[in-house]
C-alpha cells in the first residue's frame, strides 16, 4: 500500500509540475505568470467589446496588451 501511495504522489506531482520545470520556473511563479496573462487578456477582450460598440476608444489597447504579452513571454526563460 506504500508503495503505491508513492506511486500515486509521484504521478500527481509530475502532473504539477513537468510543464513549469520545463519552463525553468516553479510551479507558483508559473502559476502566477498564468494568472497575470488572463487578468491581461480579460482586460483586452473588454477593451475589443468597447471598441466594438464605440470604434472611436481603445483604438489600440488590445494590440499593446498582445504586444506586452509576447514581450514578457519572450524575456522569460525557456
Amino acid at each position: 500500500m506504500k508503495k503505491l501511495f508513492k506511486k500515486m504522489f509521484g504521478y500527481l506531482k509530475h502532473l504539477f509540475t513537468d510543464h513549469p520545470n520545463w519552463k525553468g520556473e516553479s510551479y507558483l511563479s508559473h502559476g502566477a505568470w498564468a494568472l497575470l496573462y488572463s487578468v491581461y487578456l480579460l482586460l483586452a477582450s473588454m477593451a475589443c467589446f468597447i471598441h466594438a460598440i464605440f470604434p472611436f476608444l481603445f483604438t489600440h489597447t488590445a494590440s499593446s496588451i498582445a504586444e506586452w504579452i509576447i514581450d514578457a513571454n519572450e524575456h522569460r526563460r525557456f
